[in-house]
Formats: structure tokens, sequence, C-alpha cells
């Protein structure tokens, strides 16, 4: 019993101490390509593993190589332990999806002389989420900034995002981390690219000047503090899988087909004409973010797809305008005249439309609340706004009709306000009194915030 409280005392305090360095993780679960690949090899409720050695991971992350700084201090060991223990089979799958992707990023760092086991920092940064992103701008799996990647050379459009293209930001990762590691060194470098570039100076600042990424990250922000011992533990643990029991996760790769398109399309109408998968054809495309495609962009399909592009081309022009048209005129302001009648008010106005008081006085150019019956006022909706009015509209009686009957009571409806009285109501509507207002809604004079008043216009 005493063992068994103390595991979770353990488990209880990793998740607190660390809650931060699995976020990424969190995020990736929530992927199409994660959730395909754990309904293919389930995600375990209760996950069955042997428990971590700390110290045995202390000496053997000494043994990792001095190309690239590591240590193991109490915050490295609670992520060993929780990405290895509670979290196993999602780190599982992380290197699993991790894994195609490696070849290339080592290539890379090799060419530019660089310690290849960098290629770790997605997936502390983002869980090597193509589609992560985080409130300071940063984006794509190596986490990239605005400033960053307009340097190196990525296009950064409401369109187009190239930081979430895997090989493009591998090349421009590569040359930033070149030149941090010029500029700073290479132990600091790697703390530079982790949590930023002035992060690591106010962290120097912060301790006194003190040298070495153990003891600087704690003086980093907070927000991006986790990311380093996240990566000590991603490192130690995909460097020594095979003696932990760890087996990634067996990914099935996406069979694709590429299509260019000819003319601007909606992303919509293209994702609809061409029967996909919206999730799908994200995890395909992460880098097209806008609601349009541009001309000429390459679009990649799942196979056998192609063929179908090339005949469906013409539908997806078709389908585009008419999706931009319908947005357009549900969107678009439009102007609408409305003749003030003997008793209106500009209050009785904005409610009937939907619209402020002071809307009203800026679009007609009044200075005061006073309005003359025969005047035409211009009120500005949209399309959807003024369709529905119109259905609203009780429709008139036919002309026979309207010789016999008196010309029907209309009623507007008033919201009861804090602090609202009766008589004070009444005020708003001229030739309405609250005996009117008493009979028509057949209530006494009691009234509470949030009644609805239907006010006669007499």
């Amino acid at each position: 019993m005493r063992v068994g409280t103390t595991l979770l005392s353990i488990c209880v305090a990793v998740r607190v101490a660390i809650a931060q360095p699995e976020g990424p993780l969190d995020s990736l679960l929530t992927t199409w390509q994660a959730q395909e690949a754990l309904m293919r090899v389930g995600d375990p409720k209760v996950v069955s593993w042997i428990p971590l050695d700390t110290n045995l991971s202390r000496t053997r992350l000494k043994t990792l190589g001095a190309d690239l700084p590591i240590f193991q201090d109490d915050a490295v060991a609670d992520a060993i332990l929780l990405f290895g223990g509670p979290r196993r089979h999602h780190t599982e799958l992380l290197l699993g999806l991790a894994a195609p992707w490696m070849p290339m990023v080592e290539s890379e760092l090799r060419e530019a002389g660089l310690s290849t086991d960098l290629k770790f920092v997605p997936l502390a940064m983002s869980a090597m989420n193509m589609q992560a992103t985080s409130p300071n701008g940063e984006a794509g799996p190596w986490m990239l900034t605005y400033p960053v990647a307009i340097r190196y050379g990525l296009m950064v459009t409401d369109t187009i995002d190239q930081r979430y293209d895997m090989a493009l930001s591998t090349t421009a990762a590569v040359n930033y981390l070149k030149h941090l590691t010029t500029r700073f060194g290479k132990e600091n470098a790697l703390l530079a690219f982790l949590c930023g570039p002035a992060n690591l100076q106010r962290a120097i600042a912060r301790s006194g000047n003190a040298h070495g990424i153990d003891v600087l990250y704690p003086f980093t922000d907070e927000t991006e503090r986790g990311r380093v011992p996240a990566f000590m533990a991603l490192r130690y643990l995909a460097h020594y899988a095979d003696q932990l029991g760890m087996r990634p996760v067996q990914t099935k790769s996406i069979a694709m087909d590429t299509v260019r398109t000819g003319q601007p399309v909606r992303k919509a109408a293209f994702i609809q004409v061409m029967g996909l998968d919206a999730r799908e054809f994200t995890a395909l495309n992460p880098e097209l973010v806008g609601y349009n495609l541009p001309a000429r962009t390459v679009v990649r399909v799942p196979r056998g797809r192609g063929q179908r592009f090339a005949l469906l081309a013409d539908s997806i022009v078709r389908t585009s305008i008419a999706t931009a048209v319908d947005t357009a005129l549900a969107t678009e302001p439009l102007t609408v005249g409305y003749t003030v009648e003997p008793g209106d008010n500009l209050g009785g106005i904005a409610e009937e439309y939907g619209v402020t008081v002071a809307e009203l006085k800026e679009w007609n150019g009044l200075e005061s609340d006073g309005i003359r019956a025969g005047t035409i006022l211009r009120i500005r909706m949209s399309a959807l706004q003024v369709e529905a009015i119109e259905r609203e509209k009780p429709k008139p009686p036919p002309k026979a009709e309207l010789r016999k009957k008196a010309p029907p009571v209309r009623s507007r409806t008033y919201v009861v306000k804090r602090g609202d009285t009766l008589s004070g109501i009444a005020k708003r509507y001229p030739g309405v009194s609250v005996k009117d207002i008493m009979k028509h809604n057949r209530i006494g004079e009691n009234i509470r915030a949030g009644q609805k008043l239907e006010i006669p216009k007499l």
C-alpha cells in the first residue's frame, strides 16, 4: 500500500512540475496524423511501464558526446520519468511520427557542421507537430518566429506560411542555428534557439553573467523554460529507446499526388469538389493557411486524386466564384432607407434594425436625437440582416381588406434594463402610456431586468 501511494505521489508531482513540457505532446495528439495512428495501434488508458532509474540516466547522458551540451537536474529527471512513464505510449507515437524526417534533418545539420543531435529540437519545441503555434507568434515544427522565417527566405503571407513545411523550415532552422552558434557559441546557441536570443540575454543578466545551459535556463521566462528539460529528456529516451523497451509507433506514410491550381480558388471549394477530408487536406498541406489557394499553388492530395483534379478543375473554379459571391453578399454592408413616421424616435428605430443610436447619428450626420416625421434615415446592414428583417415584416393584407379593417397594431419589443421603470419606458415612446404597456402585456406595475415588453405603436 505504501509503495502504491508513493508511486502515485511521484506521478502527480511529475505532472505538476512538468506540465508545460508535455503541452506540445498534447497538441500533437489533436492532429489528423496522430489520431489516425492511434486508431490503428490503440491509445491505452492505463500504460504499463518499467520504473526508470534516474541515476542510470544521469550516467548514460554523459556518454552522448561532447559535441552538444547535456545535463540532468531535477527537472530533466522529472521529464524523463514523465515521457518514459505515464506518457510513454504518446512518446512512442511522437518518435514514430518523427522518424521519417530524421534522415533529412540529420543530413542538413551535418552539412552545416552542427551536431546531428539537434534533430531532437523540434521534438521538444512542437512535438514535431507541423501545425504547431504559440502565443508568441512562433509556428511550425521548429517554432520559428516571423522575423526569423523572413530572414532565412521563407514565405509568410495570409495564404501561405512555409514555416509549416518541414523541409523548407528545416533549412531555415539549420541556417538560424548556425548563425546562433557563431554569435553565442555552441552551448548558448542551443538555449537561444529553444528559448529565444532575448531570453538568453535576460537569463545571463539575471544570473549575474553565469555560463552553461544548465545554470542559465532556470533564469529564462517561464513560458519557454520547459523546452530545455524536454529536449534533454527526449534526447535521452530516443538514444536509449531499445534498452528502455520503448518501441516507436510504426506510422503509415501517406501516398500522395501533387497538383497545381490554375487561377486562384477557394480552399473550401477545392476540398468540397475534390471530396477530401478537410483535416487530411491540412495534414498534407499545413503551409496553406488562408481561405484561398493562390494561382499556380502546388497542392498535395491523396494518391489517385490527381486525375480527379484534372477532370474537376473547372467545377472548382465555378464553386469558388459562387462561394465568393455568397460570402460577399452575406458580409458586404448595404445601405437601406427608413422613412421616419410620427412618434418614431432614434432608440426605437435602432432597436428595430439591430444597430445603435450612435451609428444612426453618424450615418445620417445627426447632432441631436431629434428627428422629424418624413425624414429618410440611412441604415447600414449586411444582406443577411436585411433578408432577416424582410422575413419578419408582416405581409400587407389584400387591398379589399384594407378598406374594411384598420391597420394592424404594430408592436415592438423592449428588454427591461436594471433601473428601468414603466413610466421611464413609456416616455421613450411618444403617445404610449404606462397603462397602455400594462394592458398590452397584461402585467402589473412591477417589472424586472431582462423582462421583454411589447410596446404598442398606437
